[in-house]
């Protein structure tokens, strides 16, 4: 190998790139802008872009004078004739966010940038959990999704009876929802933790004392159609939001529980023998074919809900505390009313933070699939005197000192 002395002395080369064709090179250098080569080795400055901080770049295979590339901090940039000229990549605020998705392209974290093969036209932009799409070589950048761009759900709850019809908890915003297996989107009417208390936003925000923003949990819907969603805070707490529909929309109508905050709020299930009662973060749901959401009743109880089982004709739900060291997987067969120390874990089942990573087999009464702390898969089994069985080592699959939240 030799080094490149071309390219400027101390600066990280982020990308390098060949697909322009003809022998021709490209290069991301960190704060300087991008470099290109007809021989791979005599690098030089693209006068056009000029110093830019780049990041990535993509080049589109369907026509190489199409690239787009993106810069820490700075605006993107697209060309169409090679790289003679740029011009700057713009878009309008997406609906449900605070800004739109070129803005979001000018973070430290944005990652990636590719060209759909076979249309000029199309690019798609990766940064976080975020995925934003071109149609127009560059020009402009969207959210993927009409409404959402869908990268970052935390729970998804079904219809029982129709799967096309479905809601997704999201980090950014809340709750989203189609009814047409994901053609088409709609924003929940929640809005924001700013907004005054007389609105659902507010009233979660002072629910969860934290108005930094709302956040979606543990989510389920009910064979009516009404939605029961977990909102608030994935690093604190959240609380119960019901919605139902009215007019034409499907979540026209919402009622916060602010009495029910829970702590551990990631997972939410119908009871497999009582579609009427479900279980999300620290409580049982029931009548959930009230008249009224108002009718809907909650129990708290001692713990977290992990999931739920039917099998062997009982409801048998799993439960634990927030505690991050606490390794015991709790057990429960009367909805929560009491509780067993059912299973004891070898290592804690957080990997990463409090949220715990299990879950339930609904094919068995008592079955659980957990990934620990100690990078390893397990499965625990056995109605009395449970057994932990390792199914792999993560460890085997990553390289030594790699982030444990990457198994």
């Amino acid at each position: 190998w030799t080094k490149l002395s071309s390219l400027p002395a101390g600066k990280t080369v982020h990308m390098i790139d060949a697909a322009a064709g003809n022998g021709v090179v490209w290069a991301a250098v960190e704060d300087s802008g991008l470099y290109t080569a007809t021989d791979g080795v005599r690098f030089t400055r693209n006068a056009g872009l000029g110093v830019y901080r780049a990041m990535t770049f993509a080049i589109s295979p369907a026509d190489r004078n199409c690239i787009v590339v993106s810069g820490n901090g700075s605006p993107p940039r697209y060309t169409r004739d090679g790289g003679r000229t740029w011009r700057e990549t713009v878009t309008n605020p997406a609906l449900g966010q605070e800004d739109n998705f070129s803005h979001k392209m000018g973070s430290g974290d944005h990652y990636g940038l590719v060209g759909k093969p076979d249309d000029p036209q199309v690019f798609f932009a990766q940064r976080g959990q975020h995925l934003g799409i071109s149609r127009d070589g560059g020009a402009t950048f969207d959210w993927t999704g009409k409404f959402f761009d869908g990268s970052h759900t935390r729970d998804i709850g079904f219809h029982p009876s129709d799967w096309r019809v479905f809601a997704q908890a999201q980090q950014d915003r809340s709750l989203v929802y189609t009814a047409t297996a994901g053609d088409y989107w709609l924003n929940d009417l929640i809005g924001g933790p700013q907004d005054p208390v007389s609105m659902p936003g507010g009233q979660i925000a002072a629910a969860i004392d934290n108005g930094q923003h709302i956040s979606g949990g543990g989510t389920v819907l009910h064979p009516s159609g009404r939605i029961l969603t977990l909102q608030g805070n994935v690093s604190g707490k959240r609380v119960p939001c019901l919605m139902q529909p009215r007019g034409n929309d499907p979540m026209g109508e919402i009622l916060v529980v602010t009495d029910a905050v829970s702590t551990l709020s990631s997972v939410a299930q119908l009871d497999p023998h009582d579609p009427n009662t479900a279980f999300l973060g620290n409580f049982r749901a029931d009548n959930l074919d009230a008249p009224e959401l108002a009718g809907i009743g909650f129990t708290r109880f001692a713990y977290g809900f992990l999931g739920a089982t039917g099998a062997g004709g009982t409801t048998a739900i799993f439960g634990t505390s927030k505690d991050k060291t606490d390794k015991v997987i709790r057990r429960s067969v009367n909805r929560g009313t009491g509780w067993t120390g059912w299973a004891t874990a070898s290592a804690s089942f957080r990997p990463v933070d409090q949220t715990p990573a299990i879950t339930v087999c609904p094919h068995h009464p008592a079955r659980v699939y957990a990934v620990s702390a100690g990078a390893k898969v397990v499965r625990i089994e056995g109605v009395t005197n449970p057994t932990e069985t390792m199914i792999f080592d993560a460890r085997d699959f990553v390289a030594p000192g790699h982030p444990k939240y990457a198994v």
